[in-house]
């Protein structure tokens, strides 16, 4: 299951009590075509690997994350990592 974020909080919360579960967040928006590609694909790991948490994250609806993190996916156990 893809849970949708929609704020700095709940993926803060998010990535809290994920513990020690490996995280993977798909960060995207509704008017890019490779997010759209990627998103089946993105939902059917959620199904097939059900002891890793997956986040969605809509830039456009959660515009303070898009000032953070571009729109991309992050893997991750216990932090989050990127390189601007």
């Amino acid at each position: 299951m893809v849970k949708q974020i929609e704020s700095k909080y709940a993926f803060q919360e998010a990535l809290n009590s994920a513990g020690e579960k490996l995280v993977v967040v798909d960060f995207s928006a509704t008017w890019c075509g490779p997010c759209k590609m990627i998103k089946p694909f993105f939902h059917s790991l959620s199904e097939k690997y059900s002891n890793v948490v997956f986040l969605e994250v809509d830039v456009d609806d959660c515009q303070v994350m898009q000032t953070v993190l571009c729109a991309s996916l992050l893997f991750g156990r216990s932090a989050v990592s990127h390189s601007p």
